[in-house]
């Protein structure tokens, strides 16, 4: 899998004459313009890869129905929007993702 490493120059004190220290961010920055596509990708990438057997519904929401973090979707009824809820949380759990 690609990784991303952010690496952030900081100087001493703010004394431009000093060597600079390194400093790593070894996660995604929120905000970054790779962002949307990072969070499509991992949401895909636990769509398809989990370790539960989810149901196809769930898999096609989270595969068709996110922008980046949000979840957009329509149903025929309540109970098939709480049933289709919680599958999905079940399957984004799966994969490290707390859906809220």
């Amino acid at each position: 899998m690609i990784g991303i490493l952010y690496v952030f120059l900081w100087w001493p004190d703010n004394s431009m004459s000093r060597f600079p220290g390194d400093f790593e961010m070894p996660v995604h920055l929120f905000g970054a313009k790779s962002s949307p596509t990072c969070a499509s990708f991992a949401l895909r990438r636990v769509a398809d890869g989990t370790a539960i057997d989810p149901s196809q519904e769930a898999v096609y929401a989270v595969k068709t129905s996110f922008y980046v973090h949000d979840c957009v979707k329509s149903v025929d009824s309540e109970d098939i929007a709480i049933k289709l809820t919680d599958e999905v949380k079940l399957l984004l759990t799966s994969g490290g993702f707390t859906l809220t």
